[in-house]
């Protein structure tokens, strides 16, 4: 399990991937290799369907003071993988847990008006998500363009 890995072991990402990947059935439908974009490339129909999963917690370093800043920085950094390959977003969705003891409407209103304006920025919609609750605010994050 993760959980038993530590630095001196192979915490590394790639090799935690590598392990959980060789273990998952892949698609045929997939263009591209495990490390080779920002974003999974799949055929779709008679197009390309770029897609891209981040999920992120006060580990990765964002500051949760300003939720504004908070919702801007986690949009752009999920979005910023489907620019990286060479589309743009059409649709984002997250999975957000939320810290009920400390985010009060105000704060979620702030967040949200963060995310809203990178999405509207970027011409993306919100297609919506799922909703928890923790005593850390942590969550995952998509986006989708098809080419």
């Amino acid at each position: 399990m993760i959980s038993h890995l530590n630095s001196r072991s192979m915490c590394k990402e790639k090799d935690i991937i590598r392990i959980i990947s060789e273990q998952l059935p892949r698609s045929k439908k997939q263009l591209n290799n495990l490390f080779e974009s920002d974003s999974e490339i799949i055929r779709f129909n008679s197009s390309k369907l770029l897609f891209s999963v981040d999920s992120f917690s006060k580990e990765d370093y964002f500051s949760d003071k300003n939720a504004y800043i908070l919702g801007w920085n986690l949009t752009t950094a999920t979005i910023s993988d489907i620019l990286a390959t060479g589309g743009l977003p059409s649709f984002y969705a997250h999975s957000l847990s939320v810290n009920n003891n400390i985010w009060d409407e105000r704060y979620l209103k702030e967040l949200s008006l963060g995310i809203s304006d990178v999405l509207k920025a970027s011409n993306t919609s919100f297609i919506g998500g799922d909703l928890g609750f923790s005593d850390a605010w942590n969550g995952w994050y998509g986006s989708i363009k098809s080419h």
